[in-house]
């Protein structure tokens, strides 16, 4: 993804998209910046948060912005509330520097999709791309997120017409063709997208069941984003090595009635643990009552 300015306008003009991340040479300061966040305890100052934001996707060139704002435990935003001023706040600076900009606010009170880590994830996302299934949280909000995409860049009058060509576009295999074109051009490897056992296996793999009967009614979705980055599969700081195949692949989610002895989640983890005391962390993430609670929506409301 540390591709140079003119090498992601190449791409964008012969593949049609591309994936691009902050460098040396596009919003250089932002690095620096984070990097003064984090130590000072002001990663989630709302104003830093838009400047990071905006300021990349202004060095890029972009004219039309669709986001994804998260809300709920699993967020930097907690309450609804407070995304809906983060996204307010997006809007106002974007119009103001004359990017059309709208934002999505979605639910994160349980991770979107089965999956959690790097590989996982990834692996995920191919197997929705071949298949055109998977997960239905995971789908929706990719269809919901191209369907205003491609109604806010011009090419269908409406959402309903961008979600239909979105759904089409998975349905017929274009969309997973289209996404080996931008692997290719970016110098990813085809035959381990093609063949994802390629991937490198964690070396423990682990199921973790159900201690109890009842409705799944709570995951503490930023603490099992904390177990992942202290098993190595995040940073602490820059300069920490990601372990990409560690993560969980969720078999049970809000909502769910479960019996004892239900598998809840499959643990990839690396050697060197103890099993049974990650266990317990995890088991402390999830809430298993007697009765069914609502599950929130999953896209709260959309602003701009």
């Amino acid at each position: 993804m540390n591709l140079s300015q003119a090498r992601f306008k190449e791409i964008l003009q012969t593949v049609g998209c591309a994936i691009i991340g902050q460098s040396e040479a596009i919003c250089p300061a932002d690095r620096k910046l984070y990097a003064l966040r984090d130590v000072t305890g002001t990663i989630e100052c709302m104003p830093l948060i838009v400047g990071s934001i905006l300021s990349k996707k202004v060095a890029e060139g972009t004219e039309v912005l669709i986001l994804d704002v998260k809300v709920g435990n699993g967020a930097f935003m907690r309450s609804k509330d407070q995304a809906k001023k983060l996204a307010r706040a997006l809007i106002t600076v974007a119009k103001k520097i004359g990017l059309k900009c709208r934002a999505l606010i979605t639910n994160m009170d349980q991770p979107l999709g089965f999956t959690v880590g790097n590989s996982l994830e990834i692996i995920e996302c191919i197997e929705m791309l071949k298949t055109g299934t998977g997960a239905l949280d995971l789908k929706e909000v990719t269809l919901q997120l191209c369907a205003h995409m491609l109604e806010a860049g011009g090419s269908v009058k409406t959402i309903a017409q961008g979600r239909k060509l979105a759904a089409e576009k998975l349905a017929n295999g274009s969309a997973w063709r289209k996404f080996q074109e931008m692997v290719e051009a970016q110098g990813g490897s085809l035959p381990q997208i093609h063949a994802t056992e390629l991937f490198t296996p964690a070396p423990k793999v682990v199921e973790w069941k159900a201690p109890k009967k009842g409705y799944i009614t709570r995951i503490n979705t930023q603490e099992i984003g904390q177990m992942l980055v202290d098993l190595g599969g995040g940073r602490k700081k820059t300069t920490d090595r990601v372990d990409w195949s560690v993560g969980f692949v969720f078999h049970k989610k809000l909502g769910v009635k479960v019996s004892a002895g239900d598998v809840l989640v499959t643990a990839h983890l690396p050697d060197g643990i103890n099993t049974g005391t990650w266990e317990k962390r995890f088991q402390s993430c999830i809430e298993i009552r007697t009765e069914r609670k609502p599950v929130p929506k999953l896209i709260a409301e959309v602003l701009g």
